[in-house]
């Protein structure tokens, strides 16, 4: 096989990336071509050096986001007149399905927020214990009671342990729900509007 004609196969079997992608690609294994042919090689050595081109389409496409793959195996695949009537009529069970199950995963991960403002809640709670405890220990002393603000006292130590406890959790639990939604988010844009993840 010639240059050309693997070149050719090549981009048949990325047919349905965008055009840049494909020609990026193309002018890759044609450099690598010319390189074998510099290092004395002729067309056809340094094109059997190479895989098949269904192959090499099987690595790029492995690179590629979930969505620009759904893409090409779309485009060379041609569907009846049978299977868009069933997706059609279909479609009053299939989208509701669809939907709700968007709405629940919406959902779930509105409730990992709403736990993570509760745990901020608490740690706001054992602060102020934290620091209603040196307090009573004043009025207890000055009313005479001070086994009573020592009690008292014991209580805010404890609140203020508390309180760094769920500061620390709640931190974590806030990092690994922002983290959690950029997941999310990544996998939504690949999957179904076909772009790489940001960054």
């Amino acid at each position: 096989m010639d240059k050309a004609s693997w070149l050719s196969a090549l981009r048949a079997e990325l047919a349905g990336l965008p055009e840049a992608d494909i020609a990026r690609s193309a002018d890759y294994y044609t450099e690598l071509i010319e390189d074998g042919m510099e290092d004395g090689q002729s067309e056809f050595e340094a094109v059997s050096a190479l895989p098949d081109p269904e192959e090499a389409a099987r690595q790029i496409l492995l690179e590629q986001p979930l969505g620009r793959v759904v893409q090409v195996k779309a485009a060379r695949r041609k569907h009846s007149a049978w299977e868009i009537i069933l997706l059609v009529l279909g479609s009053p069970v299939w989208l509701p399905l669809l939907l709700s199950l968007a709405v629940l995963l919406l959902t779930a991960y509105l409730l990992v927020w709403v736990a993570v403002l509760v745990l901020w809640a608490f740690d706001l709670s054992a602060g102020f214990v934290a620091v209603a405890g040196p307090v009573c220990l004043v009025l207890g002393v000055l009313n005479g009671t001070l086994s009573g603000g020592l009690f008292l006292f014991g209580l805010g130590l404890i609140g203020a342990g508390f309180a760094i406890l769920l500061f620390c959790a709640g931190l974590w639990a806030a990092r690994e729900s922002a983290r959690l939604g950029a997941a999310l988010l990544r996998t939504v844009k690949q999957t179904v509007l076909g772009k790489g993840a940001a960054a």
